[in-house]
């Protein structure tokens, strides 16, 4: 033999798995063994040997490789294959469930798998953790096709058996129907559903009362902090009926990648706003219009109200000596002529006196809050006053400034 026997590294139902040193390719590899007490059963032998022949057939990143097959010295049939570092999906659960866009990923993979597989006519029927390796890489390879099925060829398990984990097993398995495709779709929901929660959703002490979970019981919900979209394509591959199921594997691997998962979620879609525009245009004429119906109609309406109020509040004041005693000071008064103008030209009040301005005995005087004055050369004096307030005059003299 060209092969020298290292440790034990993984076991199975079907066989066991040694380390194992090419002699002549100087180089590692994986060696798998029939179990000892199935090696006399004509029925596990010939589905052992198959499984190298459906391994070999299926050439693709996601499936190990098997590179040789034969008997070994004492009898027992062998099959040869990659070996694989990492750690098993198994070993990598029991550390706790994986974050969303890990588990994703690593189902993804594990559909790329199966899609190969099914192009071939091959059903898996066995997807769990332990038959899933997590590479270094990043990258998952699906193993142990010991119980696949060959969709055209002769079936080593007749209906009415059931061949599979419990646990992983479609509701038509539990049934002893024929699994087809979406079987392994439906195992696949399950895995990711562990990955996801850490858990399978079925669990019970019997694997019959498993098997009954898979075909009457609904799904429990999975938690909040998964995205939408993960738990919508988990709900669809947990379908009771394989035909409410994804298509195929390349339909189910569509729905997973659709979108961002919850640790990266989806950028802001920026939308477009288009505001309906104001019509300003429109406004403008509208207030044009008031504003020439306004001059038009309602100017001689309220001018002589203007006209009156004014001239009643600003009156021509009388020269006066230009100067008045105080107390203790002087203060010089300024001579001054004023005008009526016809119309406001403020709109708020400054409440302040205006200095400057002379009241005298028996003169109108004015209290005005906020006054323009503008004074001229010569006899043309003008005086231009805005008046706010009007108080008629208290009979003794008063100067404001």
């Amino acid at each position: 033999m060209n092969y020298v026997l290292g440790e034990k590294i993984g076991s199975g139902g079907m066989g066991v798995v040694h380390k194992a040193h090419h002699q002549g390719l100087h180089r590692d590899v994986a060696v798998k063994f029939l179990h000892a007490h199935l090696a006399d059963d004509s029925e596990a032998v010939e589905r052992f040997l198959r499984e190298a022949r459906l391994i070999a057939r299926m050439d693709h990143p996601n499936i190990v490789r098997v590179t040789d097959t034969g008997r070994w010295d004492d009898g027992r049939p062998y099959l040869v294959m990659e070996l694989l570092g990492g750690e098993s999906l198994a070993e990598r659960l029991a550390r706790g469930p994986l974050p969303e866009a890990e588990a994703v990923e690593v189902a993804c993979q594990v559909l790329e798998a199966l899609s190969a597989a099914h192009r071939e006519g091959v059903v898996h029927r066995d997807i769990k953790p332990g038959n899933v390796r997590l590479c270094p890489g990043g990258v998952a390879k699906l193993l142990d096709f010991g119980i696949a099925r060959a969709s055209a060829g002769t079936a080593l398990s007749g209906t009415g058996s059931m061949i599979g984990t419990p646990a992983y097993m479609s509701p038509e398995q539990a049934e002893g129907k024929t699994a087809g495709p979406s079987s392994d779709l439906y195992s696949v929901g399950i895995l990711l559903y562990e990955m996801l929660t850490g858990d399978v959703p079925f669990k019970a002490e019997t694997p019959l009362v498993v098997l009954r979970m898979h075909t009457d019981r609904p799904v429990p919900k999975l938690p909040d902090r998964v995205s939408k979209r993960t738990r919508r394509a988990v709900e669809r591959a947990l379908e009771k009926k394989p035909d409410r199921r994804p298509a195929d594997a390349a339909a189910m691997i569509r729905e997973l990648r659709s979108g961002p998962t919850a640790e990266t979620p989806p950028r802001p879609v920026v939308q477009k706003v288009t505001r309906e525009r104001k019509p300003r245009k429109a406004a403008a004429a509208v207030v044009c219009a008031l504003g020439a119906f306004f001059v038009t109609y309602a100017t001689p309406v309220f001018d002589p109200v203007w006209t009156g109020l004014l001239a009643k509040s600003v009156r021509q004041t009388q020269q006066t000596d230009p100067t008045e005693q105080l107390g203790q000071k002087t203060r010089l008064v300024t001579q001054l002529k004023s005008k009526t103008i016809p119309y406001p030209t403020t709109s708020r009040a400054v409440r302040r006196r205006t200095p400057g301005t002379v009241l005298t005995p028996g003169t109108p005087g004015l209290e005005i809050e906020r006054t323009e004055v503008v004074v001229g050369g010569g006899g043309d004096q003008k005086g231009a006053r805005v008046v706010e307030r009007v108080i008629e005059p208290k009979p003794e003299v008063v100067v404001r400034g």
